[in-house]
C-alpha cells in the first residue's frame, strides 16, 4: 500500500498559509471544569466484560435488522 507523503488536509493548510499553531486556550471557569479525573482504574471499571466484537457496532445491528426484514 502506498503511503502519501502529505495528506490533502495538510496541503490545504499550507496553501492557506497556516503554519503556526494556534495559541493555547484559556483555563476553564471553575463552574464548568471537570471534577472527576480519568485514570486507568476508573476507565477499566467502566469497560464491559469480555472483548468487543461486530455486535457492538450499531451499523452491524442495523444491517442485520434490515436483512431480516427483507427475508420476511
Amino acid at each position: 500500500m502506498v503511503v502519501p507523503l502529505v495528506a490533502k488536509a495538510q496541503a490545504r493548510m499550507l496553501a492557506e498559509s497556516v503554519s503556526e499553531p494556534a495559541p493555547c486556550a484559556a483555563e476553564l471557569p471553575d463552574r464548568i471544569r471537570p471534577t472527576l479525573q480519568f485514570d486507568d482504574e476508573r476507565i477499566r471499571a467502566a469497560l464491559p466484560e469480555g472483548r468487543f466484537d461486530l455486535s457492538d457496532l450499531l451499523v452491524t445491528n442495523w444491517w442485520a435488522g434490515k436483512r431480516r426484514r427483507q427475508q420476511l
